[in-house]
């Protein structure tokens, strides 16, 4: 360097994929990204049972099918479910958002569409180890 100091030389820190995954977030700031990872631990795990009986199936279950499919996710996550009344309320919360579609009728029997695609809840969820193991190994998305 001509007439000044010599630059410094710092010691490169490593690039990993997390770091790669939060940059990509905060350059698309996706709104339903964001709202997916602004939900409680329990609604993101019924917006991950819905979407993995919406790749089972159709675009369309029934609700006491999404309950069914919380539960067994966590039952094979050993993690302790809400009750039926805190899952009744975080659909309504995911409805309100309008990331779940449900419909009229008795409460076990309404018809529950998805309203967000996989790939923008995989990316919310992606960062943290708990959803991204299982998104890749139990939900296979």
């Amino acid at each position: 360097v001509r007439g000044g100091a010599a630059p410094r030389v710092t010691k490169a820190t490593k690039m990993t994929i997390s770091h790669m995954a939060q940059a990509l977030n905060q350059l698309l700031k996706s709104p339903v990204a964001k709202m997916v990872q602004g939900l409680p631990q329990h609604a993101q795990l019924v917006l991950c049972a819905g979407l993995h009986l919406s790749m089972r199936s159709k675009k369309e279950m029934f609700y006491n099918q999404l309950q069914e499919a919380y539960f067994s996710i966590c039952r094979r996550a050993h993690i302790r479910p809400e009750g039926k009344n805190e899952i009744t309320a975080a659909c309504s919360t995911l409805c309100d958002m309008a990331l779940l579609g449900i419909g009229k009728g008795k409460q076990g029997l309404r018809r529950v569409t998805m309203r967000v695609s996989k790939d923008d809840v995989a990316f919310a969820l992606q960062t943290t180890r708990f959803f991204k193991h299982l998104l890749v190994d139990e939900l296979t998305l």
